[in-house]
Formats: C-alpha cells, sequence, structure tokens
C-alpha cells in the first residue's frame, strides 16, 4: 500500500479514538447506557492492531513520536472509559441486573450456593 493510503488510514484511526474520548467525555452514567461503555472498550485492541500494522508498513518512515502520541491517545481513552464503569459501579445498587451480572468476555459473575452432597450410610432402603 502507498504511504500516502497508510497515512490516511492512520488519519482515519486517530479520528476514531477522538471520537471515543469525546464519547467518555460526554456520557452521563446516570442516564446512559454503560453497556454502550463495555463495547467500545471491546473495540479498543482492534483499533491498537490496525494501528500497529499499519505502522509497520510504514516502517521507519514513520516518526517514533507519533507511535507514541498514538498510544498516549489510546491509554486515555481506555482509561476514560474505564472510569465511567467504575462510577457505575460505585453508584448501582447491591443487587447487580442481568445485563450487569455477566462479564463482557461471557463468564458469569453469579453463583449458586453451595449444596452438600448426599451420604450413603449403607442402607439400601431410606
Amino acid at each position: 500500500m502507498a504511504a500516502k493510503a497508510v497515512k490516511k488510514k492512520l488519519k482515519t484511526i486517530a479520528s476514531e479514538l477522538a471520537a471515543l474520548l469525546s464519547f467518555s467525555s460526554q456520557f452521563h452514567v446516570s442516564t446512559g447506557n454503560i453497556n454502550e461503555v463495555r463495547v467500545r472498550i471491546e473495540c479498543l485492541p482492534d483499533i491498537s492492531e490496525r494501528f500497529e500494522l499499519l505502522q509497520t508498513e510504514l516502517g521507519t518512515r514513520q516518526r517514533i513520536t507519533e507511535r507514541l502520541a498514538h498510544k498516549d491517545l489510546l491509554f486515555s481513552v481506555k482509561a476514560s472509559l474505564m472510569s465511567l464503569l467504575d462510577s457505575k459501579q460505585k453508584n448501582s445498587s447491591s443487587a447487580p441486573s442481568i445485563s450487569e451480572v455477566t462479564r463482557p468476555d461471557g463468564e458469569s459473575l453469579m453463583r449458586l450456593p453451595p449444596i452438600d452432597a448426599p451420604k450413603f450410610n449403607g442402607d439400601w432402603q431410606m
């Protein structure tokens, strides 16, 4: 891919991160859907991977300061979105809703109470 096209795609990625940062600054925990924050956090690794692939394609022509600036922006976006999640958890009630019970990776956070296994006393009839 030509260097011009790569730079254009890098600018697109930078605008995606800027939009995410804008979203996090305008999001209200009390009225907004917290799942929107979770979805955006899940998108961050993909954005970072695309950036790294494009940077590799540019090779030595790309300055290291641009790479560091991108990483700083990525970390700022993630920190901002994570703080929204943290503030939502502080404001939520003690009983989580169904949407909050399952983590983004699908693993359930709830557990059933322990049950004692039946004990056999040697008698076939009870």
